[in-house]
């Protein structure tokens, strides 16, 4: 047997790349390059500084070499700042600082105690805004899923210590099977789930906290059962009351454990803002051990809420929570389920937006994830049972409005002018046209949002590329007259240019004249009327 012989020399030369000689700094400029030219020949160029002038530098003769302004015939001034020097202009120091400034705020906000408490009182509004919106005033009695024996076990508890119930079932359980709750009222229901969190907190208070963990990870299943959709949303703001009071909870012992021992002794108080790098030894592997506890769950759902619920105490630990809320979101992925998962998609938006207000990667992804669900919901093609006529999938798709407006309200809370239009490239929307996009496909409920959370300066600018927008988006998720009003509401803040006043107006008459409904056409031409007024058109019909 004969081994090929092999030249490794010929090889690696046959594979490198071709090679020049570099006789100029690839970083120099033309004129820098025509001063090393003129000093090879002898030549001089006068140097001037004028930072004072355009930069606004003291003038000085004793400036650093590496910051040089000069004069160049063919592109006229420009500065040659040599990156690799030890000193720096003050502009560039201030926009280095600025830019740590802008990630600190991005990213270690989520320490401050201001800034989750000004989130908590905007979730709260919104949560009862649901529950006035979403109130089960139709259905009573509800039938106990397998997922609910927190629910059974609370009710046959009632009056009895914990243990006792637990030694009776371990006597007969034939005997405790028949004697299990089936059905439950409304009004037992959400009474057991107020029990069920002070029961949590009790549990921690005796440092149970096992038990309370235990006890969480039942509650969170029950966001597993959506038999009953009409009460979901419901059901979803009591369960996540639980969820924050638990990661509350988490949070507080870990911060008490940093900064005192276990003799009650201050050890040290952790600034505002801290880093990992400010958390003791001792109080980061608590938090590892509560994060390997959740990682070991089975059930994929109560994993997710229960890792969002503590998500703040992400910043004890030497991570990154942007990379922990994409990883997040894409969990979120194995919910089959679509109310399910569009609650999850919420309450991870709701956790995040208190710490990271100016990310906005994760709820793109997340919300792309869900429209593709969400598409496969309105052509009925999930096989679910609530899917069988038109006003039971409109009913199903009703449900879902509130995650769809809630995250796209974190996509443009805290936006600048520049990120709302890259927000708008990555709809497709363009200033004027529209053209369909791999990330995200337009559903009308998500375009009535999107135009409700645009200003109008940009609606404004963009008017032809969301009208055509809105003319591509027909589904039973939103009327399509409900967007084009919102439209022209938006339009009437802010006229768009001379030029296509006219243009947009004849496209929406083009489409709305074809309305068999006289209603939907009499609530958009009232808002088209005064646009019409407002730039003193002459339209004929």
């Amino acid at each position: 047997m004969e081994f090929r012989v092999r030249e490794y020399r010929a090889e690696a030369a046959a594979c490198c790349l071709a090679r020049e000689a570099a006789v100029e700094h690839p970083l120099s400029s033309r004129s820098f390059r025509k001063e090393n030219e003129q000093k090879k020949k002898g030549g001089i160029i006068d140097r001037t500084f004028i930072y004072k002038q355009q930069h606004h530098y003291p003038t000085s003769t004793s400036a650093s070499s590496s910051h040089i302004e000069f004069d160049d015939a063919a592109s006229g001034k420009g500065t040659f700042v040599d990156p690799l020097s030890g000193s720096a202009p003050e502009s560039l120091a201030s926009a280095d600082k600025k830019l740590v400034n802008f990630f600190e705020k991005m990213v270690l906000r989520g320490a401050s105690d201001e800034a989750v408490e000004a989130a908590a009182k905007e979730w709260d509004a919104y949560k009862m805004l649901l529950m006035k919106k979403y109130a089960c005033t139709t259905i009573n009695t509800f039938t106990l899923s397998t997922a609910s024996d927190v629910i059974s076990r609370s009710f046959k508890a009632r009056g009895k210590s914990l243990t006792s119930v637990h030694l009776k079932e371990l006597d007969d359980p034939e005997k405790n099977a028949e004697e299990e709750v089936k059905v439950i009222s409304q009004q037992e229901y959400v009474m057991r789930l107020c029990e069920l969190n002070n029961e949590i907190a009790q549990a921690w208070q005796q440092n149970e906290r096992v038990t309370a963990l235990k006890l969480s990870i039942k509650v969170a299943r029950l966001l597993s059962d959506t038999s009953v959709p009409q009460f979901y949303p419901t059901l979803f703001i009591l369960v996540t009351d639980i969820m924050d009071t638990l990661g509350s909870l988490v949070w507080k012992r870990i911060k008490r454990k940093a900064e005192f021992d276990d003799e009650g002794n201050i050890i040290r108080l952790l600034p505002e803002g801290f880093t990992c790098i400010d958390v003791p030894r001792e109080a980061k592997e608590t938090c590892s051990n509560w994060f390997y506890k959740i990682g070991s769950i089975r059930e994929l759902l109560p994993r997710i809420y229960l890792e969002v619920a503590i998500f703040r105490s992400r910043y004890f630990l030497d991570e990154n929570p942007l990379n922990v809320c994409q990883r997040l979101s894409l969990m979120i992925r194995g919910l089959a389920d679509p109310l399910a998962s569009a609650f999850a998609h919420l309450y991870l938006a709701h956790c995040a937006q208190a710490l990271i207000p100016y990310e906005k990667g994760f709820l793109i992804t997340g919300l792309s994830d869900y429209i593709t669900l969400f598409q496969r919901v309105l052509s009925g093609n999930l096989g679910t049972k609530m899917m069988k006529s038109y006003h039971e999938k409109r009913m199903y798709v009703r449900l879902m409005e509130p995650v769809i407006e809630w995250i796209t309200r974190c996509i443009f809370n805290h936006a600048d002018q520049e990120m709302i239009i890259q927000l708008l490239r990555d709809f497709g929307v363009q200033p004027n046209e529209w053209k369909p996009t791999q990330s995200i496909h337009p559903v009308s409920v998500l375009v009535h949002f999107l135009l409700k959370q645009l200003p109008a300066t940009v609606v404004s600018t963009h008017a032809l590329g969301l009208l055509k927008l809105v003319e591509s988006s027909v589904d039973l998720s939103m009327a399509q007259y409900l967007n084009y009003r919102l439209l022209g509401f938006k339009l009437c803040e802010c006229s768009p240019p001379g030029k296509l006043r006219l243009t947009i107006l004849n496209e929406v008459l083009e489409v709305v004249t074809q309305y068999s409904d006289a209603n939907e056409y009499l609530m958009v031409l009232d808002v088209y009327i005064d646009y019409i007024l407002q730039n003193n058109m002459v339209c004929i019909w």
